[in-house]
């Protein structure tokens, strides 16, 4: 079988159990419709013989004349005898599968009206005897049927079937708002399509953004772990650089090498600094060496700082401002060069 057949299947049997638990529900609340002597009484479908319910008035039927618990119910509304025939017919007992087909081959027989205007129902009669089954067919015009209709509607009821009351027993159902309307069915089956496929809609997309984000979340651990390896690497050429410093004295010793010495710096700046260059302030941080003083000619330190092998990166800290004595307050920062590389 292909898939759409399947789905199809699937679907008719869904709208099958959809209409079957709307049926219950509706039946739990439904009542018996009448017309008894100018009035509609209202009865309990388990007792359609029993105590009525409400009397309204033909005349004067409205919802607001029902009480506040009957007005949303639905009802099966019984024809008056009058507006009905009943024909009694014979079937062997072996028809009692085919009834449907019998009953209808015979109605342009035993109907009074055209089989297309009338609306019939049946029911095998309680008293089966012998190899025969005594059908009571009960048949009535389409217009007193829509006519009973729209005389009961005044009340405000949703009227699920018309039947006929034959004597004792149950009641002959004319005609019923499934089988006269194939839109419910059909409308029922849509929206249960509708709400089939959005849920589908919704969980794949569920699985997308699931997938998606399990795809961000490998690549963002991949990147993480990348990272951590380059870090890995550099750390270890780092250490594979500096070289193997087996004893505290070799670390020290290593330590002392790259590390820069005041006496060092203070040399290479009387050197590099002109004789009309004053240095009132001189701060070492570990590479870092800041100075600051006056000087006639404050760009001209950057010249002669700049080439020397002992500094790198030589730069103004702060603008430079005239003193009081014609010449400019400076503050010169640079980076200081470890010794062993001054050495090389």
């Amino acid at each position: 079988m292909r898939l759409d057949g399947i789905l199809g299947s699937w679907l008719d049997r869904l709208t099958d159990a959809a209409l079957a638990w709307r049926e219950a529900r509706r039946a739990e609340r439904r009542l018996v419709l009448s017309q008894e002597d100018g009035s509609f009484v209202l009865r309990p479908a388990p007792a359609p013989d029993g105590p009525a319910l409400a009397e309204v008035p033909i005349a004067s039927a409205s919802p607001r004349t029902l009480p506040p618990g009957l007005a949303r119910a639905s009802a099966v509304l019984v024809l008056d005898p009058d507006e009905t025939v009943v024909r009694r017919i014979s079937v062997p007992t072996q028809g009692r599968a085919f009834l449907d087909g019998i009953v209808r081959n015979q109605l342009d027989r035993l109907s009074p009206w055209p089989p297309e205007t009338a609306a019939h129902g049946y029911r095998v009669a309680p008293d089966v005897s012998g190899a025969s089954l005594p059908i009571e067919v009960v048949i009535a015009a389409r217009a007193a049927v829509e006519a009973a209709k729209d005389a009961a509607a005044w009340l405000g009821l949703a009227i699920d079937a018309v039947a006929a009351r034959v004597g004792p027993g149950p009641l002959v159902v004319l005609w019923t708002r499934e089988a006269a309307s194939a839109e419910l069915r059909q409308g029922v089956r849509r929206r249960i399509g509708l709400a089939l496929g959005g849920a589908f809609g919704a969980m794949a997309a569920l699985i997308v953004w699931n997938v998606v984000c399990l795809n961000l979340d490998r690549q963002e651990a991949e990147e993480t772990a990348a990272q951590t390896a380059a870090l890995r690497q550099r750390f270890q050429r780092g250490r594979a650089a500096a070289g193997p410093a087996s004893s505290p004295a070799e670390r020290a010793w290593a330590q002392k090498e790259a590390t820069p010495a005041a006496v060092v710096v203070l040399e290479a700046l009387s050197r590099a600094l002109p004789d009309d260059a004053h240095l009132t302030e001189l701060r070492l941080e570990g590479t870092q060496l800041r100075v600051m003083g006056l000087s006639a000619d404050p760009p001209a330190l950057i010249g002669r700082l700049d080439p020397s092998p002992y500094f790198a990166e030589v730069r103004f800290a702060a603008p430079t401002t005239r003193g009081s004595d014609a010449a400019y307050r400076f503050q010169i920062e640079a980076r200081v060069k470890p010794r062993l590389s001054v050495e090389d």
